[in-house]
């Protein structure tokens, strides 16, 4: 009987141990997102003010991957991957803003207006820094990502409708549209 106990236990932890070092093929730690929400908000910086966009990934979907077997396994002290925690299947390629109006003499309506813009991220010091979007990313599904610009347009008073297009690395785009903004 104490045999038999003994190999119940042995089998029981055996099983608790694969199931460990093997995650779900129904796991999606990754997310693909088909749309844009994006929202504004004014930052007063001493006498001046940053405009800042704070930008959703949305219409998502989860997606999944092909897990390697390797040494390091859940077994080891890691994890599988949450539903969307490993981050955009497809990276971006390219981050563009569009106006509808002449936003100054040389950035007619419908020109780019992503050289105006910055997207700030942490370094490896923790410091943070001003980037250029082509440096912009979603890091999760849980939170949005924010763009900022110090530069106003010429006439302070006029309104612009704003599109912000994500090119992706497998070619599609994800779009979002703002009306009624006011460079302050």
């Amino acid at each position: 009987m104490k045999k038999k106990l003994i190999a119940l236990a042995f089998f029981g932890g055996l099983a608790g141990l694969i199931q460990a070092c093997f995650c779900s093929s129904e796991k999606t730690p990754y997310f693909d997102y088909h749309k844009l929400q994006i929202a504004e908000r004014a930052l007063a910086h001493g006498t001046d003010t940053i405009q800042s966009f704070m930008i959703t990934a949305d219409s998502v979907e989860y997606l999944a991957s092909s897990y390697e077997l390797t040494l390091t396994t859940a077994v080891y002290g890691t994890s599988c991957p949450e539903v969307g925690e490993l981050g955009t299947k497809f990276k971006m390629e390219d981050v563009e803003i569009f106006a509808d109006k002449d936003f100054n003499d040389t950035l007619q309506a419908g020109k780019s207006l992503s050289s105006l813009f910055y997207f700030p991220f942490a370094s490896d010091t923790a410091q943070n820094i001003l980037s250029t979007l082509p440096e912009m990313e979603f890091y999760s599904v849980y939170y949005p990502t924010f763009i900022y610009t110090p530069h106003h347009p010429s006439d302070t008073a006029q309104v612009f409708n704003l599109t912000v297009r994500i090119t992706k690395e497998n070619g599609a785009i994800a779009e979002g549209k703002l009306g009624d903004v006011k460079f302050k």
